[in-house]
């Protein structure tokens, strides 16, 4: 629910600027409230991912349990980089410093 919350200010049903059917609208600016809404969507999206690690059983083979690693190891990261200053948008949009450490 919070990832299509986050989305929620693009949406634009109907024709966009070229005359193309249109779901949603990413050509408008970016408010920091909706970098914040997608930036904490992601996070949610990392909790879970590991949280559905652990409920892999501990007797999975390494085949089952190796997918679900790396979808948890990905979804971690690009929480890391979408909340970090490495998203490449300027000041206040990003929650921490990536280069302050």
């Amino acid at each position: 629910g919070a990832y299509l919350a986050a989305y929620l200010p693009f949406v634009s049903l109907g024709l966009d600027r070229d005359g193309f059917i249109s779901i949603f609208d990413f050509y408008q600016p970016l408010s920091v409230d909706a970098c914040h809404q997608i930036q904490l969507s992601v996070v949610l999206l990392a909790i879970s991912g590991i949280m559905g690690y652990f409920r892999i059983p501990p007797n999975a083979p390494a085949a089952r349990r190796l997918p679900f690693t790396l979808a948890a190891l990905s979804n971690v990261l690009f929480a890391l980089v979408v909340t970090s200053s490495l998203n490449a948008l300027p000041d206040g949009y990003w929650q921490f410093d990536a280069f302050s450490y």
